[in-house]
């Protein structure tokens, strides 16, 4: 449920859901020497999501389309169950740069937010423009979309469904150096309806090109509970900086006031 203060809200991720969608890996991304690796991983992906579900599968071009049709079609795959999309994209990890999509009174919103490779580490310039090029194909059917003149990566927020969102000063902040955290959070408040913002300030990780997404350290498994990255060895690298979030995390609370289970 939302909350109550605001119609507009960013579900969380155990709600309903009709599709998932997938880039699959292609010669021009980073997957061009471990293909014949990656593409057995992304068959059983597209079977396991067409099983119950719509599996929106995006392929490079023409070329690449067929071919991935074969490898699933030759793998018993459901293809009724599988949509094709052609789109040029510079990388396969669209969690971060698709669409960000919101309620508000019950209708969809897909929010289209500029990506620019994860702080201008990448060439991100397909990537940027995939959403909206897929929304001329005619994927979002008539769903309202929108685009917004602000950085945001899908794994870089975390909400619980009823208006509070978990993320990381690393990452935000990074992307966004001429702007505070309130200004941070009333952007949200604007986009995606949230009530309030947990910000954890430790959990940086060796060798993350995100800048510490909160994909990669918290999640809300519901709106009580959260699952964490942890490190017990004091030998490691990252053990400090998770430790500290783990100390962090045990000082946020609920909007009631009582403790996450952690």
């Amino acid at each position: 449920m939302p909350h109550p203060d605001s119609p507009l809200y960013l579900p969380a991720e155990w709600e309903s859901q009709c599709a998932v969608m997938l880039i699959w890996p292609h010669a021009n991304s980073d997957w061009q020497a471990l293909l014949g690796e990656i593409e057995p991983v992304y068959t059983s992906l597209c079977k396991t999501i067409s099983e119950t579900e719509t599996c929106l599968v995006i392929c490079h071009d023409e070329a690449h389309k067929k071919h991935v049709e074969q490898i699933l079609g030759a793998h018993a795959v459901t293809l009724a169950r599988c949509w094709f999309f052609v789109c040029e994209t510079n990388d396969t990890w669209c969690r971060d740069y698709g669409l960000i999509t919101t309620r508000a009174d019950g209708r969809l919103l897909l929010n289209n937010f500029v990506f620019n490779g994860w702080g201008g580490k990448y060439d991100a310039t397909l990537d940027n423009a995939a959403s909206r090029q897929l929304q001329r194909q005619g994927l979002f059917h008539d769903q309202l979309f929108i685009d917004r003149d602000f950085e945001l990566e899908g794994g870089s927020i975390e909400s619980d469904g009823r208006g509070t969102i978990l993320t990381t000063s690393q990452c935000l902040l990074k992307r966004h150096p001429d702007k505070t955290r309130e200004q941070i959070e009333q952007a949200f408040k604007d986009m995606l309806g949230s009530q309030r913002v947990l910000w954890l300030d430790h959990g940086g990780l060796g060798g993350d090109d995100t800048d510490s997404h909160i994909d990669n350290l918290a999640r809300f498994v519901d709106a009580n509970t959260i699952a964490y990255t942890a490190c017990h060895d004091e030998s490691h690298p990252d053990y400090p900086s998770l430790y500290n979030m783990q100390m962090q995390l045990r000082e946020f609370s609920r909007e009631d006031g009582t403790p996450y289970r952690l």
